[in-house]
């Protein structure tokens, strides 16, 4: 391929000069590319500002032809990954690649995450704190709370708490020995006035974290380090062995997995015990008269405790008839509001949200990439996604803008419109017959 160099020179003089000719050629010859131009920069400015730089973008628009940009350094195109990766899109845009002459990391979002950083992070910091954490993690010392059955003594290390690991040690013995089920055993503990740490009833998600849990083995497991023996286990390995197999065969065959989050998920509450309702999929199989095998996806929201604690009532709602139900609430919401001043502080605080949103966006996908599981073209897009949500940060006046959303809402992907949600800071309370939506802390 075609190849072009663009290096930036720590100074003018010839050995500088000389040493960024050899590594251009030298990568170029060791990778069958065929050196056309080389353009170095001793300008420090950003690249916008770099005479060379926009000589190598006008060179390569009057080419009209597909380049290799060859780059010794991502940290000549940016400060950070959001700078790489914008400098990128402008060569995707004109037809062309860039790589590192780097035989480790090539590729320059590969590059950028070993030697960069996110915008507003700092990387020695970030890194010092990860190694100060990791370091403690392989001595066994805690980071973080104790779980539930221990405390941290005053050397840094996990004991355990005798009235709260006896309920550890009965969850196992009622799963592994009574062959009891997740749900039973919370209403067993309930019943018996057993709470959480925090006071609270147990539900089967919490009597699913303690059996998955190997801190019950006496294992430590943080920041990727794993230290068996670290302190004193409650119970035995072979009763942990019992309870994973158990959970291995008690796991259901052929049962819908929905990865894909329920767009209320956290703001819907039950109006009779005031617990979060949750997003629930069922399927559904039968055989139609003349015998063919059909089957369905249903999809519903439902009272947590109901399905966790065994208390309160089914408050059931299909999942469409409850999110059509507050979009026309929001809806109704916009078209009552005036863009007066004292709702621009609101709004001001939305478009924040909003603009966090895409850039966690866009460094997940970046990452993606990187891992080879993304086109660039997804890249332009986000990054056309966050320079949109940027420009209505600054603009005083998008409540029409929201009520456009609402207005197109069928045409939005579930990501969207789970984000537009989520920003409003709302509350939806849910009984068997209404669901209420609360603003804005109203």
């Amino acid at each position: 391929m075609r190849a072009i160099g663009y290096f930036k020179a720590k100074s003018a003089d010839d050995v500088a000069i000389n040493e960024i000719k050899s590594i251009f050629h030298n990568y170029c010859e060791l990778n069958l590319h065929v050196p056309v131009k080389l353009f170095i920069s001793n300008n420090n400015s950003s690249l916008n500002k770099d005479p060379e730089y926009l000589n190598l973008l006008e060179f390569i628009r009057n080419e009209k032809s597909e380049y290799l940009v060859v780059i010794n350094d991502v940290r000549d195109l940016g400060s950070d990954i959001e700078d790489v990766a914008r400098a990128i899109a402008v060569f995707h845009q004109l037809n062309s690649l860039v790589k590192c002459a780097s035989e480790d990391y090539p590729d320059p979002i590969q590059n950028a995450f070993r030697v960069l950083r996110p915008k507003g992070v700092s990387l020695t910091r970030s890194a010092s704190i990860k190694n100060i954490m990791q370091v403690k993690a392989m001595e066994g010392k805690v980071l973080g709370r104790p779980p539930y059955g221990y405390e941290i003594n005053g050397d840094g290390f996990l004991e355990p708490v005798k009235n709260e690991a006896s309920v550890v040690e009965l969850i196992f013995k009622l799963y592994t020995k009574d062959q009891i089920g997740l749900r039973l055993i919370a209403q067993h503990l309930n019943d018996r006035q057993l709470t959480t740490r925090k006071g609270s009833r147990w539900s089967n998600v919490g009597i699913r974290d303690v059996l998955k849990n190997p801190v019950y083995l006496g294992t430590y497991t943080r920041y990727g380090v794993q230290r068996p023996n670290s302190h004193e286990p409650i119970i035995s390995a072979e009763v942990f062995r019992m309870a994973k197999e158990q959970t291995a065969q008690r796991k259901p065959t052929g049962r819908v997995v929905n990865t894909e989050p329920f767009m209320l998920s956290g703001i819907l509450y039950c109006s009779g015990c005031d617990n979060k309702m949750m997003g629930v999929t069922r399927r559904q199989t039968w055989k139609t008269k003349d015998g063919k095998r059909q089957s369905a996806v249903y999809k519903y929201y439902q009272c947590q405790s109901k399905n966790n604690l065994s208390v309160c009532d089914y408050h059931t709602w299909k999942s469409s008839m409850l999110e059509e139900n507050v979009v026309m609430q929001l809806k109704y919401k916009f078209d009552s509001i005036n863009n007066t001043e004292d709702r621009l502080e609101e709004l001001q605080i939305i478009n924040k949200t909003l603009v966090k949103n895409a850039e966690r966006r866009l460094f997940k996908d970046l990452k993606l990439y990187s891992d080879g599981k993304k086109e660039f073209g997804h890249i332009i897009r986000r990054l056309a996604d966050l320079d949109n949500q940027r420009s209505n940060l600054k603009s005083k006046d998008k409540l029409k803008d929201f009520k456009e959303i609402i207005t197109n809402w069928d045409d939005l992907d579930e990501q969207m419109k789970r984000e537009f949600i989520s920003v409003w800071n709302i509350k939806v309370f849910v009984s068997k017959e209404t669901a209420e939506v609360k603003f804005w802390g109203d």
